[in-house]
């Protein structure tokens, strides 16, 4: 039991967690409810680690929505458009 218990815990540590991924990229998307449920859900024909994922996702999703509700309400829109090319160095 204690086996099965440790291996079942070592691949769910070994998938990326599709929401720490989304939410530490950068730039976030003004309304990006679930966005590592939705990453999972695109990948899920791709990947086979996507479908241990996912309840993950589902389950640190549904804890970052306080945040990223007070993400989605005090993020002004000028922020989601995409960013200047900054000047070459010379």
């Amino acid at each position: 039991m204690l086996r099965k218990t440790c291996l079942t815990l070592a691949l769910l540590m070994l998938c990326g967690c599709a929401t720490i991924t989304s939410h530490t990229l950068g730039k976030n998307p003004k309304n990006s409810f679930y966005a590592g449920t939705q990453l999972d859900y695109n990948m899920l024909h791709d990947c086979f680690w996507c479908w241990l994922d996912l309840p993950v996702s589902i389950v640190g999703d549904t804890l970052m929505l306080p945040y990223d509700t007070w993400h989605y309400y005090h993020t002004p829109a000028e922020t989601t458009k995409s960013p200047k090319p900054s000047p070459p160095v010379k």
